[in-house]
């Protein structure tokens, strides 16, 4: 079983999916997203598997019996999206090829490799003829709505790029079904989350009146010159979903698109929810589901696939996830986080004390206190936002565009009474302006950084807030505030003689200074501060902890730029074992740590 530190369920069960499911509690799964073994396609050579019963009917039973679990563990108003394929009677697949005729996917493929093995069981089943649709997807789904199950509506996945076929006497197969079933008949499902844009004959047919007064009841009286107002978030989603096969270079190839879980768990789920997949395979639901914010349950049967596959890849989207942020800011640590959450030491309650863009607090584990704090309004008023009003400020931010005029417009306007309108200003103007200075609007050869790639993390974000508090305090009262033996204080200060944008941190005078370094000399906890090396700051400090860094100028037009020098300042013997841990993905950053450390003071 793997738990991720994350304050969400995520829970990961090697075993039959009948036998674990009997291990989760009655009504705490919101959503089900899955696809079980099809029936006589692949042997993956497990004790127990499912889709190598000797009859269909059996298979069917068997779904039934595991979905009667399913439906005991599922609250009343939670939904189940199964996708299932088809088969044909006869469908030998590579039964008695040799290996060198095989092609390169199928020597990789342990199901088709067992495949060669023994005669598939659909090469003859009983009442049926060679050459005939079995028709597994729907007697499934007949079975379950005749077993108690809600069957809300059938899915046509419509594949872009399916596999080939060699047959010359029907169509080449380019779709499977997802079903929607509900253990009530009234459950939560959020249709403004999966909406599709309107068509273009939309429009103009909702120019003309409609006669139905039922109609304005529901969607309000016409607006922009529309007789018949169209939803703004765009129009129902259809029963036909138009994905393509992706290659996620895993060692499983009965893989599902990430878009399909995605559009499941969005609609199926609340951000805080838990997600359950009884085959989950390589995992592709339950990563979706941690993307989204949501806590998941996942059954395996094969150790391999649990081990080898599942496991690393929830790791690698936890670190994923981990190196998210909302926004830019001048002289966040963004680039060094790891590197500085590496020095911080044991400790109870974790103070951020300038937090900007709360790089470190999102880098680091949990602490049992943590406290964001300040001095900045705007920031303050934005994470509290994302804190206790996060669905609001998602749904504004869905209808930004990153435009250079509605960019403009915005700059132009002034600071909104509403709190969510001036979360959404101060974000678009920050994360969408150049080098997130908030005065000029941004731009990139490469890709724009904005918040329409931004505002898919917020929910991640809320949720790893929910136990912060966010304070809008002046350091001195902060540091007076929350000081204990057990307190680290993390300190980022605008640094001596540099600036930020119109929108961002006013510098801190030499008196400031003086009473910071008088405070932070005085503190019952420990301190990690981080600053340019200014002989100000060398001087006010002298006797502390100091490591140096050298890291590379983000945004010097000059390549060969000379890398920026900064320290460390602490009242404590940072770490000489712990190296930076940077991500490859970062090739543009450089640390390089002095490895002399003046001694603490006397």
């Amino acid at each position: 079983m793997l738990n991720v530190e994350s304050g969400l369920t995520a829970k990961i069960y090697r075993g039959n999916a009948l036998t674990m499911l009997k291990r989760i509690p009655d009504s705490t799964v919101q959503c089900v997203v899955t696809s079980p073994p099809y029936w006589s396609l692949r042997d993956y050579g497990v004790a127990d598997q499912l889709g190598q019963e000797k009859t269909p009917e059996e298979y069917i039973q068997n779904l039934v019996n595991v979905f009667r679990e399913v439906r005991r563990v599922l609250k009343e108003d939670g939904t189940v999206w199964l996708n299932l394929g088809d088969t044909y009677v006869g469908s030998n697949q590579s039964y008695g090829q040799k290996l060198e005729r095989l092609k390169s996917l199928q020597m990789s493929n342990k199901g088709s490799l067992h495949a060669i093995k023994k005669r598939p069981l659909n090469s003859k089943v009983s009442g049926l003829k060679p050459k005939d649709l079995i028709g597994i997807p729907w007697s499934v789904a007949i079975a379950l709505r005749n077993d108690g199950w809600y069957l809300r509506s059938d899915i046509i996945w419509h594949k872009t790029n399916p596999m080939p076929e060699s047959v010359d006497d029907r169509p080449t197969k380019a779709h499977e079904y997802i079903f929607l079933l509900t253990k009530s008949r009234r459950y939560y499902y959020n249709a403004d989350a999966i909406r599709e844009p309107h068509k273009e004959e939309s429009y103009e047919r909702a120019k003309h009146k409609t006669n139905s007064p039922r109609y304005y009841e529901l969607i309000g009286k016409p607006q922009g010159g529309l007789a018949r107002p169209l939803n703004p978030l765009g129009r129902n989603k259809r029963t036909v979903w138009t994905i393509s096969i992706k290659n996620n270079h895993v060692k499983h190839y009965a893989t599902f698109p990430s878009d399909i879980p995605n559009i499941c768990i969005q609609a199926g789920s609340k951000p805080g929810d838990i997600v359950l997949d009884p085959f989950a395979g390589s995992g592709t639901t339950l990563l979706e589901a941690m993307k989204l914010g949501r806590g998941f349950i996942g059954i395996e049967i094969n150790k391999e696939y649990v081990d080898e596959i599942i496991e690393p890849r929830v790791k690698e989207e936890k670190e994923i996830i981990r190196l998210h942020k909302l926004f830019s800011y001048p002289g966040g640590k963004w680039f060094i986080r790891d590197f500085i959450v590496s020095r911080f030491p044991q400790h109870k309650t974790y103070v951020d004390v300038f937090g900007g863009s709360a790089a470190l607090l999102l880098t680091k584990e949990k602490s049992e206190g943590e406290v964001f704090n300040d001095k900045n309004k705007e920031i303050v008023n934005f994470f509290r936002v994302v804190k206790h009003r996060v669905a609001e400020l998602a749904e504004e931010a869905r209808h930004w565009i990153h435009s250079r005029a509605m960019w403009a417009e915005q700059k132009k306007s002034e600071l909104p009474f509403d709190e969510i309108q001036q979360a959404l200003r101060f974000w678009t103007l920050i994360q969408d302006s150049f080098g997130a200075r908030g005065a000029h609007f941004g731009t990139s050869k490469v890709s724009a950084r904005s918040v329409t790639q931004a505002r898919k993390y917020l929910d991640i974000v809320a949720e790893r807030l929910q136990d912060v508090h966010i304070e809008n305090l002046d350091f001195s009262k902060v540091i007076s505030m929350y000081d204990s033996a057990d307190t680290f204080f993390y300190l980022d200060p605008p640094y001596p003689d540099t600036k930020g944008g119109s929108t961002n941190y006013d510098q801190m005078s030499e008196e400031e200074w003086m009473l910071l370094r008088k405070q932070l000399g005085a503190i019952k906890g420990k301190f990690l501060l981080s600053c340019n090396e200014h002989p100000f700051v060398m001087k006010l400090f002298k006797g502390f902890h100091l490591e140096r860094l050298e890291v590379r100028q983000t945004l010097s037009k000059t390549k060969n730029m000379p890398p920026r020098k900064e320290i460390l300042i602490s009242n404590y013997k940072t770490s000489i074992v712990h190296r930076a841990k940077m991500s490859k993905d970062r090739p543009a950053m450089r640390v390089r740590r002095s490895i002399k450390q003046e001694k603490l003071f006397a």
